[in-house]
């Protein structure tokens, strides 16, 4: 199937559900090449998901997990700095709601819950923050000694999102992409090398 070698790719092999730090690497701190080589690999069919035309993919639980990696992820990538990069976050959040609805978390490894549970931390909706922190908590819980720094690390950027939220109830690095004025109380937490997330 076509979404299990963009998970192969994305992924690589996990480890007791982790990947290794090259791919973690890759998924947060890709260097300009190794985005540009993902972008000419995937982009049509980041336009396909987009389109909808990707949809039987929502009939397996890892097709879906891929389709959410596409829509919230590579949009990221692609788009990065634009206000395209979040143009998918709503279609992104609610597969993700109704897969977890389901169970579906249940029944994948660590780092490929990650993904699944990220459109929680880039909703600017409270109710979503505090879902996704609950679930990397119980992430970590459930993770052994030699990858609990990774699971913590996950949960630290959960409540750093949260606690954004919380603030100012919405992400103020978002605001000059998306073409809204900034408070401010954002302009003063932008000017204090606020956290961008990739962004």
């Amino acid at each position: 199937m076509q979404y299990e070698a963009l998970l192969q790719q994305w992924l690589g092999p996990l480890e007791d559900g982790f990947a290794d730090a090259d791919h973690r690497r890759r998924w947060f701190a890709a260097t300009e090449q190794e985005n540009a080589e993902l972008i000419g690999q995937y982009q049509e069919l980041h336009l396909q998901a987009i389109a909808g035309e990707l949809a039987k993919w929502q009939q397996t639980d890892r097709g879906t997990l891929a389709l959410i990696i596409l829509l919230d992820q590579f949009s990221r990538t692609i788009y990065r700095g634009k206000s395209q990069a979040f143009a998918q976050d709503a279609q992104a959040l609610k597969l993700a709601k109704e897969a977890i609805a389901k169970g579906v978390d249940l029944r994948l490894k660590a780092d490929e819950k990650l993904f699944l549970y990220l459109p929680l931390e880039h909703s600017e909706q409270l109710e979503d923050q505090a879902q996704c922190v609950a679930l990397f908590e119980d992430l970590l819980a459930h993770t052994g000694s030699e990858y609990h720094s990774i699971s913590a690390n996950y949960l630290q950027f959960a409540e750093q999102h949260l606690d954004i939220i919380r603030q100012f109830g919405r992400f103020p690095h978002r605001n000059e992409a998306l073409g809204r004025a900034s408070r401010q109380v954002e302009l003063r937490y932008l000017s204090e090398d606020a956290q961008r997330f990739g962004q």
